[in-house]
């Protein structure tokens, strides 16, 4: 009897970072190269606390009320939003979650979603331990999703200092 030996290519994706625990498969030194060398072409916003953005289909406006820390480094953050109707009444009830992914680099954070804790605030979000551990640009998609139906969703875009 003949054996054959047949070759297996086996790729690592782990990540190196010490600390941080897993990021779907990505180290800071696989892309530390790229990151210094390129200016990504992605939107980006300047932080201030109460930064208003309407949301992608037009029904909702967001606030970042704060963010801990402010958004310049590499970090783990907590945020608090608060959701308004075009009008700018506080919506309440809303199912508010946040992926934070950075797009030129094609992945995200772990865990992939970070759901949101309802405050006493009529319209307050509580969006906890958001792991931005790698310098770029992070989208957070904060999708929204009300009793009646309806969904969207917010985009904010932070470039991060390592």
């Amino acid at each position: 009897m003949k054996h054959v030996l047949v070759g297996l290519m086996v790729i690592g994706l782990g990540c190196s970072d010490s600390g941080h625990g897993p990021h779907d498969g990505v180290s800071h030194d696989e892309h530390n190269a790229s990151d210094t060398a390129e200016t990504s072409s992605l939107p980006k916003d300047e932080y201030v606390a109460g930064l208003e953005k309407e949301s992608t289909n037009g029904q909702y406006k967001m606030q970042l009320l704060l963010s801990d820390p402010i958004p310049k480094y590499t970090d783990v953050y907590t945020w608090t939003v608060v959701l308004l109707d075009l009008e700018g009444n506080p919506v309440e009830g809303a199912q508010v979650v946040a992926e934070p992914t950075m797009p030129d680099h094609s992945h995200g954070t772990f865990p992939k979603f970070t759901t949101a804790i309802v405050q006493e605030q009529p319209g307050e979000y509580h969006l906890a331990d958001l792991d931005l551990f790698m310098p770029g640009v992070w989208q957070i998609d904060i999708r929204i999703s009300v009793g009646d139906g309806s969904e969207d969703q917010v985009l904010y875009w932070f470039e991060l200092e390592g």
